[in-house]
């Protein structure tokens, strides 16, 4: 709402996109459920009817857009939805420069150089 309202007051500044990370999916229950990956699009599996309520209240809680926000797991063993589609989004967002030079950071990253300083 702070950031809203600081915008809403300076109506010549560009606010900056917003992206929510919706962590710790593996935490939804069936907490023993996790056989990534989830098509939000299909709510036969509990797992996933968990993760779709979850985007929901989030988004209605923040007021955000539901495509604007990535549900992820950062758990080691478990990462998912991290290199595709939370990567994807932050591109999505950015300027076509900040957007080549993300892009060469994560190449760097790849190949071993100052990767985890990056993350």
């Amino acid at each position: 709402d702070d950031i809203r309202d600081y915008f809403a007051a300076r109506p010549r500044l560009h606010p900056p996109p917003v992206l929510v990370v919706m962590t710790q999916i593996d935490r939804l229950r069936p907490v023993n459920e996790w056989q990534p990956p989830y098509d939000l699009g299909d709510e036969r599996r509990p797992k996933v009817r968990n993760i779709v309520d979850a985007l929901a209240a989030i988004a209605q809680d923040l007021a955000v857009a539901t495509l604007d926000i990535v549900p992820v797991c950062l758990a080691p063993g478990r990462s998912y939805n991290v290199e595709d589609v939370l990567w994807a989004a932050i591109l999505e967002r950015q300027s076509v420069a900040d957007r080549a030079r993300t892009l060469r950071c994560l190449d760097s990253a790849r190949r071993g150089e100052q990767g985890r300083l990056m993350w």
